[in-house]
C-alpha cells in the first residue's frame, strides 16, 4: 500500500493528505479532486520554485489548499439524463452537508475519448450545460465539466465553476490557453505520457494567460508505481 505523505521529490511540490473524488474514481490533494478512478490533485506551482503560489486556490466559492477543508470533486462520468444527474447531485449534497468537506459536482456533457466509436458519449453541450446550470442554481453546488475543443470553452465557462482538461489533451496549448482566459478555475489531468516535471510547462500556459486558479490531477496508477 501507499503511505501518505509520499517521499519528498525535488521535482514535485510537497503534497498534503489526499481528497476523495467518488465520481470518476480520482482523489485530489491539498486542493484535490475526487471522482471514479482515484487521482491526486495539488495546487499548481510556479515554473521556478517548488512552492505552490496559488495555495490555497480559489475554486468557485471554495478555497482549496493549506488550512482549508478537503475539496471533493464527485459525480457521474457523463451526463446520461437530467433527472439522473440532478438526483445524484442532490444525494451528494445530502451526504456531504454534515462533513468537513467542500463539494464540487462533476459531470461531462461529452466524453470524446471513448474507446469504441459506438460508445455513449453524453447528451451534448447545449443540453449538458442546461443540466449543469440547474445543479448549480437549484442546489447551490459549484460544478465542473470537461472541455475537449476550443469552441466548447466559452459556452462552458459561462455556466461552470471549473473547466477540466482531459489527460489526453493536457499538452494542447490552444485549448489550455482558451480555458485559462475564461477566468474560471482550471483542473488539468496529467497525461499518462507526461512526467511530473513536464507539468510545469502546462501550468505556465495557464498562469502566463493571467489565471492563477490552477489544479493539477495525477492518476492513481502513477502513485501505485511510486509505492
Amino acid at each position: 500500500r501507499c503511505s501518505w505523505p509520499l517521499p519528498p521529490s525535488p521535482d514535485l511540490p510537497r503534497m498534503r493528505p489526499p481528497a476523495a473524488d467518488h465520481g470518476s474514481g480520482r482523489t485530489a490533494v491539498a486542493g484535490l479532486q475526487a471522482t471514479g478512478t482515484p487521482a491526486t490533485t495539488v495546487p499548481a506551482t510556479s515554473r521556478t520554485t517548488a512552492t505552490a503560489t496559488n495555495n490555497p486556490a480559489q475554486i468557485g466559492p471554495h478555497r482549496c489548499g493549506t488550512g482549508q477543508r478537503l475539496l471533493v470533486i464527485a459525480g457521474p462520468c457523463v451526463i446520461e439524463s437530467e433527472s439522473l444527474t440532478l438526483a445524484i447531485a442532490r444525494q451528494l449534497k445530502e451526504l456531504t452537508t454534515d462533513l468537513p468537506v467542500q463539494l464540487v459536482f462533476k459531470a461531462s456533457f461529452d466524453k470524446a475519448n471513448r474507446t469504441s466509436v459506438s460508445s455513449f458519449r453524453g447528451v451534448g453541450i447545449e443540453a449538458g450545460l442546461d443540466v449543469l446550470g440547474r445543479v448549480r442554481s437549484e442546489l447551490g453546488v459549484p460544478v465542473l465539466t470537461d472541455v475537449h475543443e476550443t469552441a466548447q470553452v466559452e459556452p462552458a465557462g459561462k455556466v461552470v465553476d471549473v473547466l477540466q482538461i482531459p489527460a489526453f489533451l493536457s499538452r494542447q496549448k490552444d485549448l489550455i490557453v482558451a480555458a485559462a482566459k475564461t477566468g474560471r478555475a482550471i483542473n488539468v489531468k496529467k497525461g499518462q505520457f507526461l512526467s511530473p516535471t513536464d507539468m510545469k510547462h502546462v501550468i505556465a500556459k495557464i498562469t502566463d494567460s493571467g489565471n492563477s486558479k490552477v489544479l493539477v490531477t495525477e492518476h492513481t496508477g502513477a502513485l501505485r508505481r511510486l509505492c
